[in-house]
């Protein structure tokens, strides 16, 4: 209601963000359904772009203003350029191995397992959750430092302690539980502190005390592969990014997306980009989201 208030009182057409909800739903239904509306901590984007079209027609009228911008065509140009999904140069997952092209590091994932590369840690996970492995770049510097800097932030009683090398690398293994007394339950750690480049890395293996001899194997495959990413093809990965195309003569979204090198399987995914149909016929000069 204010997004709407707002950019009406400043001379933008509200309307247009009735499409932003629309594109919103086009994704939700692209990712395979969504909650009901009241189970969720949002509203539907479907209600709201109903809501967000009444509210601009309202505020239109209120503001008695007889042109609107929209300004679609110097925004786009404002983002040509822009990284387009998430950037692999950040790290990035292919096949069973995690790359971190900046940090020139590489470690094997479990087969199977879920990762989420998140700024300040990647999370695995076997899809049943009966395991979970972090890694993470440790606030210190050395070793000694990191040890304790570890035993000061997690609240493990610590079982076991072993100097190691790991691939070339000095390294300490740290092994632990705790138990939950709401829960009854007890969870075992093992972790690897790793120096490598001046830095120290966490590898954290979690499981509950039944299942961790499950998964000591898992953890050890993962930390002990921990090693020095030399491959260049890695190390000189590039995220995808917006250029903003034009259209020379009339034709249709598919049309152009596929002769700008959209692959067949990402035509409806740039149609959402696009707030567009692939069957929307598109005018010379028309301004295009793609990739380059």
């Amino acid at each position: 209601r204010l997004g709407v208030e707002y950019s009406t009182k400043i001379g933008y057409d509200a309307v247009e963000m009735a499409g932003f909800f629309r594109t919103l739903e086009r994704l939700t239904d692209q990712a395979g359904g969504s909650l009901p509306t009241f189970m969720s901590t949002h509203p539907d984007p479907a209600n709201r772009n109903e809501r967000v079209a009444e509210l601009a027609q309202e505020w239109k009228q209120r503001a008695n203003r007889q042109n609107y911008e929209v300004g679609r065509d110097s925004y786009l140009r404002m983002i040509d350029g822009m990284v387009y999904g998430e950037d692999p140069r950040q790290g990035f997952v292919e096949g069973n191995m995690f790359y971190h092209p900046e940090l020139k590091f590489q470690f094997p994932v479990p087969s199977g397992w879920q990762t989420v590369n998140m700024p300040i840690q990647v999370q695995m996970a076997p899809q049943d959750g009966k395991a979970l492995m972090l890694m993470r770049l440790s606030t210190q510097n050395t070793l000694a430092q990191a040890d304790q800097a570890f035993r000061e932030q997690y609240p493990f009683d610590i079982t076991g302690r072993q100097q190691t090398t790991v691939n070339g690398f000095p390294a300490i293994i740290l092994r632990g539980q705790q138990a939950d007394e709401q829960s009854q339950q007890v969870t075992q750690m093992m972790a690897y502190l790793i120096e490598y480049g001046g830095r120290v890395y966490d590898i954290i293996g979690l499981a509950y005390q039944q299942d961790f001899n499950n998964y000591v194997n898992v953890f050890e495959r993962t930390m002990q592969g921990f090693r020095t990413l030399n491959d260049a093809a890695k190390l000189n990965v590039q995220p995808d990014r917006l250029r903003i195309a034009e259209v020379s003569s009339s034709t249709n979204l598919r049309s152009f997306l596929q002769q700008q090198g959209i692959p067949g399987d990402r035509l409806e995914e740039f149609a959402i980009l696009n707030g567009m149909q692939l069957t929307d016929q598109l005018n010379r000069g028309t301004l295009v989201k793609v990739i380059k």
